[in-house]
């Protein structure tokens, strides 16, 4: 490298260095020593980040923006603390555990019932919480685990002799009992009442090509041994008890190109796949409290709950909050807790967990449900003095068992004579579970117009990464939720 080009290089190094600085520690117990989980760490007006459950957190300050004169760290349960930035330089800080004052069940309720409280909680929604165009820089993580705990196919008939039950074992037998899945998204959130629009910055995917432990992989690879010994031009009836569809198998991921669309336009349809997935799991985040179709139905169904009355606490804000409980009666599930700011009765946070099964079916030999629906989520004041979500975790596990028959008969319109060319008749026997986890943040937070929301886009695409294994430089300069560890320790076996 030339003496022009080092001065070129070091130039431009200089310059990104005093762009964007990089902060990042370990929240922790001055006594305990352990770590916080998901204490908010805010360094500007409507700016900050969240620990993740290991009390770690980072974040790049972009020097364009005024940072606050320090760091603010506050969780319940410890007072507000501010940490100058050259602090941050130390692996760890320490938050002191606060005697949070509580006051006496018969003075707290001014009068009021826990019933009445969450009334007026609601009543208050129009004006507590943004109705204006609002946007957000966010990240959002999923991890997901797939278990398969019993995968059979037992064969009845086949008319195609190579289709024995040998085969259907080795495909059984195959077919990895364990997989993981992460996925990582960082962009720009435009919000006008229920409706959203989103700019991705960047997004990964981390997970194994060759080995998924779900239902859609033993589909998949059941349908690559059918379309060995059938017609390429052949269409499929499936019929699984009284139940039938008609199914056209694809060639795979490069079927698409039958319709003279080429690469390129392939990658551009998995990328608004990806947008419109996204799309969907940050719609149901946004309105998970206060939608019309909310799963909390704590809010939209309260008479369906009993309430208490706890206390009221002050919080490290300086403000004081109702702390009540609720409990399902005959026909809800989730139990947990509401904080409702006792000035202006906004809800700033709902701590949940399912108390039975969700959603359970029990139905033509298939038993779904969901065994796990535990979550929190956040809100907190703009400056503007209305209230917007900020933070949310929500860990959902699902249950699978089906025992059904199941008949696939190959029919081919290209043929002379009779169209059903063969059939294949299967006892299916599967049972897998499946734990999934979303975190998702704001770091900030501001408000928009709508004619800004109108010029958005509804389907952009971005450029979506696939990663075999952890890459710790791959969010260089981005702030997001800090990884634990088993992301960190991700690696795809076929990459050994």
């Amino acid at each position: 490298m030339n003496l022009r080009k080092q001065f070129i290089f070091l130039f431009l190094l200089s310059c990104f260095s005093l762009c964007a600085q990089r902060y990042s520690a370990t929240i922790i117990d001055s006594e305990t020593k352990y770590s916080i989980p998901y204490a908010t760490v805010q360094y500007g007006d409507d700016l900050g980040t969240i620990t993740n459950e290991n009390g770690e957190f980072s974040f790049h300050l972009d020097r364009t923006v005024a940072p606050l004169d320090s760091v603010y760290v506050s969780c319940m349960g410890y007072g507000k603390s501010a940490f100058t930035y050259s602090e941050l330089t130390k692996d760890t800080l320490q938050l002191h555990a606060k005697s949070l004052e509580l006051v006496g069940v018969e003075l707290v309720g001014q009068g009021l019932t826990a019933e009445e409280i969450v009334e007026r909680m609601k009543i208050q929604v129009p004006d507590n919480y943004q109705t204006l165009p609002v946007q957000k820089r966010f990240f959002l993580r999923q991890s997901t685990n797939d278990q398969i705990e019993r995968a059979e196919l037992k064969l009845v008939s086949s008319s195609i002799d190579r289709i024995n039950q040998l085969l259907l074992d080795s495909i059984t037998k195959a077919l990895p009992k364990k997989s993981e899945y992460h996925t990582e998204t960082l962009g720009e959130l435009y919000k006008k009442q229920d409706s959203i629009k989103l700019i991705v910055t960047k997004a990964a995917e981390l997970y194994d090509l060759e080995n998924q432990a779900t239902f859609e992989a033993l589909g998949g690879r059941l349908e690559n041994i059918i379309k060995k010994h059938t017609k390429s031009d052949s269409y499929f009836k499936i019929k699984t008890g009284p139940i039938s569809s008609k199914y056209q198998f694809n060639n795979g991921p490069n079927s698409i190109l039958k319709d003279g669309k080429n690469d390129i336009e392939l990658k551009k349809l998995t990328q608004r796949n990806f947008i419109s997935k996204r799309k969907e799991r940050l719609g149901l985040i946004e309105t998970q409290v206060f939608g019309k179709k909310s799963r909390l139905d704590v809010i939209s169904k309260s008479n369906r709950y009993i309430f208490t009355l706890q206390n009221t606490i002050k919080t490290s804000e300086n403000n004081r909050q109702y702390i009540i409980s609720f409990a399902p009666k005959k026909y809800a599930a989730l139990s947990g807790k509401l904080y409702i700011n006792t000035d202006d009765f906004a809800l700033t946070r709902i701590e949940y967990t399912n108390e039975k099964p969700i959603k359970p079916l029990k139905l033509l030999g298939v038993h779904y449900e969901e065994t796990l629906y535990k979550g929190v989520a956040v809100y907190s004041k703009m400056n503007n003095g209305k209230y917007e979500l900020t933070f949310s975790k929500l860990s959902h596990n699902q249950y699978l068992n089906a025992e059904r028959p199941l008949k696939i008969v190959e029919k081919n319109k290209n043929t002379k004579g009779r169209r059903q060319q063969n059939e294949i008749v299967l006892e299916l026997y599967y049972t897998s579970k499946n734990e999934h986890t979303f975190e998702w943040v704001a770091f900030e937070r501001k408000g928009s117009s709508e004619a800004a929301f109108n010029k958005l886009p509804d389907n952009s695409t971005t450029e979506l990464t696939y990663l075999s294994k952890y890459e710790p430089n791959f969010w260089e300069g981005h702030t997001i939720i800090e990884p634990n560890e088993a992301i960190k320790s991700f690696e795809a076996t076929s990459t050994n």
